[in-house]
């Protein structure tokens, strides 16, 4: 009102970087066995979550969810692909 101006104030915005999920190469596990996949990203820090990609043969267990360790039991036999995503 009036033409008066305001004090300038100086906004900072931060930008984080997009995660990247480190590839890992989980070994074979036999009918029954756990899983074991560590996840880690960098920059590190970051939250997965993952879903359910392909799955051939007769394997079942699998499921989708979150954390930095994918454990679940799968039975039958074939490939389960998890397609994880992380997040800052």
């Amino acid at each position: 009102l009036g033409g008066c101006p305001s004090t300038p104030v100086n906004i900072v915005q931060t930008v984080n970087p997009n995660p990247t999920v480190n590839a890992v190469s989980p070994t074979a596990i036999c009918d029954g066995g756990t899983t074991n996949i560590a996840l880690t990203s960098t920059p590190s820090g970051a939250s997965f979550s993952w879903t359910i990609g392909t799955v051939t043969g007769s394997v079942t267990g699998q499921t989708a969810g979150s954390g930095s360790t994918i454990a679940q039991t799968l039975t039958g036999s074939g490939t389960v692909t998890y397609v994880v995503t992380a997040s800052l």
